[in-house]
C-alpha cells in the first residue's frame, strides 16, 4: 500500500482547520460540499493508490450519498491536498453555521420565533437551508417531513448578516431582550462614538453590542494617537482593556481564547470576520 503523501486524512484537515478557522465539522462539510470552484474545498477517495502524486485522485461527491442523514460520519473516509489545506482561507462569505446555533442566536426576535421566522426567509429564497445529502431541510416547504429538521441544516453567514442588515436592521435582538429587563441602567457610550466622527467605514445597520464595544476601543486609539487603528492593536486592547461597561469576561470557546459578552463569545477568528466587515471600505 502506498499512500499519497500530498494527501492527508480528514481528522489531521479538521485538527489543522480547527486551529487555523475556529471551524466545525459541519462547516467543513460545507465546504466540502460547495468543493474548491466554489469557495469550498475538495475530498478525496482511496488514496492508498499506486501512481505519480500528479495524477488526480477520486473525488468525493456527497451526491453519491442522497438521503444518509450522518453527512459528518461520511467525512471519516475522505482526504485533503496538504496543499489545499494550508492555503485556504474562507471569506467572510464563505463562513457557515448550524441550523442549531442559528435557532440560538435569533432566539429573541421580538414579535415572533426563530424557528418561523428562519422558516419564511427559507421560503422566500433569501436564506438557503443548506444540507449535504439532502439537499435541505424540512423547513424549506410543505411535503418535506421525511427531510432533516432545520437545526440540521447549513446556513451561510453572508445570507444571515444581509436579513440582519436589511429586516432586522439596529434592532439587535439579544441588546433589546438585555434593554427590556434592566431599562434603568443604559450603557453609557463613549461620546466619540456618539458624534460618529470615529466611526468604522462601514458600521452595520444592527449594531450590537460586541460592535459597540469594538468601536469604542477604535475610537478610543484613533483619539490617543490620532491614526487609524490597526486590527492586532484593537484586539489587543479588547482583550487586556476592554470597555467596563459591558462587563466583558475571559473564556474559551471551541478551545479557543474568547472574550465574552453576556454569554456571547468572541474569538479572534471571528473578531477578524466583523473587521473585515466594519473596514471594508478602508483598506486597512
Amino acid at each position: 500500500m502506498n499512500t499519497r503523501p500530498d494527501l492527508i486524512p480528514y481528522l489531521h484537515a479538521y485538527r489543522l482547520l480547527s486551529a487555523k478557522f475556529d471551524t466545525s465539522k459541519e462547516e467543513i462539510a460545507a465546504w466540502v460540499f460547495l468543493g474548491k470552484a466554489n469557495g469550498g474545498m475538495d475530498a478525496y477517495l482511496n488514496p492508498d493508490t499506486i501512481g505519480p502524486s500528479e495524477s488526480p485522485p477520486e473525488r468525493f461527491y456527497f451526491s453519491q450519498h442522497e438521503q444518509e442523514w450522518d453527512y459528518v460520519g461520511l467525512l471519516t473516509k475522505v482526504w485533503f491536498s496538504l496543499d489545499d489545506i494550508e492555503s485556504f482561507d474562507p471569506q467572510s462569505e464563505d463562513r457557515f453555521i448550524t441550523g442549531k446555533e442559528l435557532l440560538k442566536y435569533w432566539g429573541s426576535i421580538p414579535g415572533t420565533s426563530a424557528k418561523n421566522f428562519i422558516a419564511q426567509k427559507i421560503k422566500e429564497s433569501k436564506l438557503i437551508d443548506l444540507h449535504p445529502t439532502f439537499g435541505g431541510t424540512s423547513a424549506g416547504g410543505t411535503g418535506l417531513d421525511g427531510y432533516p429538521p432545520l437545526k440540521d441544516g447549513l446556513f451561510a453567514l453572508s445570507e444571515i448578516l444581509s436579513i440582519e442588515e436589511s429586516e432586522l436592521c439596529s434592532d439587535s435582538t439579544k441588546s433589546l431582550a438585555k434593554q427590556g429587563s434592566n431599562t434603568n441602567s443604559p450603557k453609557q457610550i463613549n461620546p466619540a462614538f456618539q458624534s460618529g466622527l470615529t466611526e468604522f467605514p462601514s458600521p452595520p445597520q444592527r449594531k450590537d453590542d460586541w460592535f459597540l464595544a469594538i468601536q469604542e476601543v477604535y475610537s478610543q486609539l484613533l483619539s490617543e494617537t490620532g491614526e487609524i487603528p490597526q486590527f492586532q492593536e484593537v484586539w489587543t486592547k479588547l482583550r487586556e482593556e476592554p470597555p467596563p461597561e459591558y462587563g466583558i469576561s475571559h473564556g474559551l470557546y471551541r478551545r479557543e481564547f474568547a472574550l465574552i459578552l453576556d454569554e456571547n463569545p468572541l474569538t479572534k477568528s471571528t473578531m477578524k470576520v466583523r473587521w473585515r466587515r466594519y473596514t471594508s471600505n478602508s483598506g486597512h
